[in-house]
């Protein structure tokens, strides 16, 4: 299988190339030659806060826009999911995911054993929504304020409802969260 049609357009012929070759000789060093063969790699537009990410289930690794924006490292991601892929051919579900033959792996193949990466979070991608606003939900009566990201026009005043009132919360739109 190896990498799909859109993540070489995605990525460039020629850095997929790459890619590849370097997930090659991973898979050779940890002794698991067809390895490649078996994984299918794609582009999910829809990854909003990973990376990357190994699906068992499917056996595919999917990577999102913030792998596509990495000017480097990507062959890090890479190697960190395909060591994934590489412990649950060889253990299968009874290793842990971040466990110390996953850590053998991917320092194997001369990265650092680190479960998160950190990078930019600004991503230019339409696929890739930013909340703009929070919303305030204040009770007229007592003052009592609750913020939320969305409007949540089930929640009632704790307080007044146990006083015998309605509880109703006014919602007000405020500032941007990010």
């Amino acid at each position: 299988m190896g990498p799909s049609a859109d993540f070489v357009r995605a990525v460039g012929v020629g850095t997929a190339k790459q890619l590849q070759v370097e997930m090659q000789n991973w898979s050779r060093r940890w002794a698991i030659p067809s390895l490649l063969s078996k994984i299918h790699i794609r582009v999910n537009p829809h990854l909003r806060t990973s990376i990357a990410r190994y699906k068992r289930d499917e056996k595919s690794i999917e990577v999102g826009p913030r792998f596509l924006a990495l000017r480097t490292r990507k062959a890090e991601v890479l190697a960190h999911e395909l060591a994934h892929a590489a412990i649950d051919q060889k253990y299968g579900p009874v290793a842990k995911v971040h466990g110390t033959e996953w850590r053998a792996l991917v320092t194997a193949v001369g990265f650092s054993p680190r479960v998160h990466l950190v990078t930019k979070r600004k991503v230019h991608s339409h696929s890739i929504r930013v909340r703009e606003f929070v919303y305030e939900h204040r009770c007229p009566v007592c003052q009592m304020v609750r913020i939320a990201r969305r409007p949540v026009r089930a929640w009632r005043c704790r307080t007044c409802v146990e006083a015998g009132l309605p509880g109703h919360l006014e919602i007000i739109k405020t500032g941007r969260t990010g």
